[in-house]
């Protein structure tokens, strides 16, 4: 009987909520003619199938053509610089690369910045095509359960949510992983960014129990929320024994074992000292065991990757970066311009560069170390969020090494991604910016499936429980292989 009552009471929130409110936006943002607009996507379309060093990896150019002959025949009326932004990354995901996507004006960012904004009040977790409740942003918006799945935000079902913002970005390749992984991390930004803002929200959820609840939930206000990257693995303490720039060599004492773990939260121009400490260290302390934690990490310098690695492979090895060897159009709307005038000339000392009809490439060596070399075991751990410069380095090692990798498929793909150089293409009308790589970066394995992610030795998928209760699945599994009675 309470089941019924409370299915009523939901029916009836849901359907005397004022619809117009429901998508209610309050950005300050300009509106874009039809015509503002067929030139910007003509622009867009002309640099994604003459510039973009990925085009046509998964798409042939006559598919393309056809694609985006329908696109822009949709383009009909004026629209919202967020509604424009939203069309533009229909079109930049059918790419499939994680380095390409669109963002605000510099101009609307400086209007909209200096306020807050209304965010729902709670982080969640995607878990076999649901939507978890895990944390909330303050104790009163904690009316709602842990662990409970919504089932819809101002009368929106949690699956259309879900479809939505999930599809909002575009994956290296076909990896689903990176999808639902930023869908994680950033859910209250992009919820505010494709359906819109209030001073509360209806939310209707189910418990644990299954009994279905309806309540309203006061917005949180934030200039912009923190991404919900729930550091606890291996978080920052008296442990530490190296740091730079957010990455941590810790020495762990369990099992009887000291156990050194390199928590990579990102690959910073800041490295070469910190891992000459590190091994130098390991080496002095005659260490057989290093776990290198990429979870989470999005990437960074490629230098940083070869320091890494040079001091992990047995044999020499090389990374290919290629790009066209045409004239770049539209290059005015390319930022940069430095950087792209004066690079070729370092990639000539730095590289080897060979020339063909059509591409240019450059051979970056990576050479083992002679001195502080380390010879024993590794674990890498990966994620979906685990993209760009820790594929390449989880990768070779996956590869190269007897490494045991553990965790989740990454949102990079094995193969390799477009990078080096990532310009922003600023749109001349609109003035929406686009990140839009020039260079191909190619691993170059013994195996490699295309466009799927690095697989994991042992794999590992997060429940919505796991995350609560802040478990680290990866840890637990090693401490389980060391142990004395393995």
């Amino acid at each position: 009987m309470c089941h019924i009552i409370c299915r009523s009471l939901i029916l009836f929130l849901i359907f005397s909520f004022p619809f117009k409110l429901i998508g209610q936006n309050t950005y300050d943002e300009p509106l874009f003619s039809k015509k503002e607009m067929l030139s910007d996507f003509d622009v867009l379309s002309e640099c994604i199938l003459k510039n973009h060093p990925g085009a046509f990896l998964y798409k042939t150019k006559q598919d393309w053509l056809s694609f985006l002959k329908t696109k822009r025949e949709t383009i009909q009326s004026e629209m919202s610089e967020t509604d424009f932004l939203k069309f533009v990354a229909t079109i930049t995901n059918e790419i499939r690369c994680g380095h390409t996507s669109p963002n605000y004006s510099l101009s609307f960012i400086k209007k909209n910045i200096k306020r807050k904004h209304k965010f729902l009040p709670f982080s969640v977790w995607f878990e076999n095509d649901k939507i978890k409740i895990t944390k909330f942003a303050r104790k009163d918006s904690a009316k709602l359960s842990y662990n409970a799945e919504l089932t819809s935000v101002n009368g929106i079902p949690a699956d259309s949510i879900f479809k939505v913002i999930s599809n909002a970005f575009a994956p290296d390749g076909y990896s689903n992983t990176y999808k639902v992984a930023f869908s994680n991390l950033t859910f209250k930004p992009y919820y505010r960014r494709y359906f819109g803002e209030r001073d509360s929200f209806l939310i209707t959820y189910k418990d644990v129990k299954q009994l279905e609840h309806a309540k309203y939930v006061k917005a949180n206000k934030e200039f912009f929320p923190q991404p919900n990257f729930e550091d606890y693995f291996f978080k920052r303490s008296n442990k530490v024994v190296f740091s730079t720039a957010g990455n941590d060599f810790l020495m762990l004492d369990t099992l009887g074992l000291n156990i050194p773990v390199l928590k990579l939260r990102n690959f910073s121009n800041n490295y070469a000292s910190f891992y000459k400490s590190i091994f130098k260290y390991i080496e002095h302390f005659k260490l057989k065991i290093l776990v290198i934690d990429l979870r989470n990490n999005l990437g960074g310098s490629l230098f940083h990757v070869e320091e890494l690695l040079s001091y992990l492979l047995d044999k020499k090895t090389s990374i290919i970066y290629s790009k066209s060897n045409q004239t770049l159009i539209h290059k005015s709307f390319y930022s940069q311009k430095l950087v792209r005038t004066f690079s070729p000339y370092f990639f000539k000392k730095k590289f080897i560069k060979e020339i063909d009809s059509n591409n240019i490439y450059y051979e970056h060596q990576i050479f083992p170390k002679t001195s502080h070399h380390f010879e024993g075991k590794i674990f890498v751990l990966i994620n979906g969020a685990s993209f760009s410069a820790s594929c390449i380095t989880a990768a070779y090692l996956k590869d190269k090494t007897d490494a045991l990798i553990l965790g989740e498929e990454t949102g990079g793909t094995a193969s390799g991604c477009n990078a080096v150089q990532i310009p922003k293409l600023v749109l001349p009308n609109t003035k929406i910016r686009v990140t839009m790589p020039l260079y191909r970066v190619s691993h170059i394995l013994s195996e490699v499936n295309y466009g799927e992610g690095i697989k994991p030795n042992i794999e590992f998928k997060y429940k919505t429980l796991n995350i609560i209760n802040k478990q680290d699945l990866e840890w637990e599994k090693i401490l389980k292989l060391l142990a004395p009675n393995q």
